[in-house]
């Protein structure tokens, strides 16, 4: 039963299509049951086997194109079966096994196409250091969010955030943003931090994550690099004054402030690059509170309610 649906790229043979999804599919399918070593060991049989022929198609521009467009596709799939929801508590231990996994990725794909061409390899690197850094990204958003979540649980935290925050000279921040661009809508910066001051003092975790939501969506309606970029860097020039201000005036929650940031830029980040990749940013409930029962710290495997989700 294939737990991957096909790719629907333009690929320039049928034969590498079927080749490559069968490949890709099996790949799945050693990851769903936890077998992690033996993704190293598939790559090793596959990529050195590959008929000539089908290597004459692969190593040209279409065939490298499809080639990586399909990598990025079953990646996406991995990420989100090993990581369903970033924001949800996961066992210290999986934790591990998953940083593990995206270490070894690299020279694993490496090793498995040394004297194949080089525009080959340099396409099968490039897809595969770019998911082992989407894993680490989403381990490490997911510790923040743990390490956020007992802050925004103890009501004295949250309090000292508020009145803290309450003594920040945010017009002359706006002011700053305004000088160094232009461009900002005053009225759109006003809306932001507006909400963001109601968040402080009472809202769960969840409720921070569907605001980022919100301002993502407004800030990048459009799902084009530049405009990615650019959002990027106001968003951390805007953050970065914030926490300037905070810092200036030795604000007792100044810790609690730069783990928020630290949490905030993390979750931005997945959130654009969720945008580029579905065109639009998702729409994403993330289940509210912590979970210890979510998996078995011991238990190597995916869950079946995750194998469910991919197989339907």
């Amino acid at each position: 039963m294939s737990l991957l649906p096909p790719f629907e790229g333009v690929c320039p043979s049928p034969e590498l299509a079927e080749m490559l999804h069968a490949h890709n599919n099996t790949l799945l399918r050693i990851i769903l049951s936890g077998d992690f070593a033996g993704v190293e060991a598939l790559w090793a049989e596959f990529w050195p086997t590959i008929p000539h022929s089908l290597m004459s198609i692969l190593v040209q521009e279409a065939g490298l194109t499809y080639l990586e467009n399909c990598d990025r596709f079953v990646y996406s799939y991995v990420c989100e079966a090993l990581m369903p929801d970033v924001l949800r508590f996961v066992p210290p231990a999986r934790a591990k096994i998953i940083r593990n996994f995206a270490k070894q990725l690299e020279p694993w794909m490496a090793a498995a196409v040394r004297g194949l061409p080089e525009t080959l390899v340099a396409r099968k690197l490039s897809t595969v250091g770019a998911f082992a850094q989407k894993l680490r990204r989403y381990t490490g958003l997911n510790h923040l969010a743990q390490a956020a979540r007992s802050v925004l649980a103890n009501p004295q935290h949250t309090a000292q955030m508020a009145a803290d925050y309450g003594r920040v000279d945010f017009t002359s921040v706006q002011e700053q943003v305004l000088w160094a661009c232009p461009a900002c809508d005053p009225a759109l910066i006003a809306r932001i931090e507006g909400r963001y001051r109601q968040l402080l003092g009472h809202a769960p975790l969840e409720q921070w994550a569907a605001w980022l939501q919100t301002v993502v969506r407004e800030c990048l309606p459009a799902a084009s690099q530049p405009a990615a970029n650019e959002f990027l860097l106001r968003w951390s020039f805007v953050s970065s004054l914030i926490i300037r201000d905070l810092t200036l005036r030795s604000a007792t929650s100044f810790g609690m402030f730069h783990l928020m940031r630290l949490l905030c830029d993390e979750y931005v980040y997945y959130l654009v690059d969720r945008t580029l990749s579905d065109g639009r940013c998702p729409q994403i409930t993330h289940a509210a509170g912590t979970d210890e029962a979510l998996d078995d710290p011991h238990d190597h495997s995916l869950s079946e309610q995750k194998r469910i989700k991919l197989e339907t």
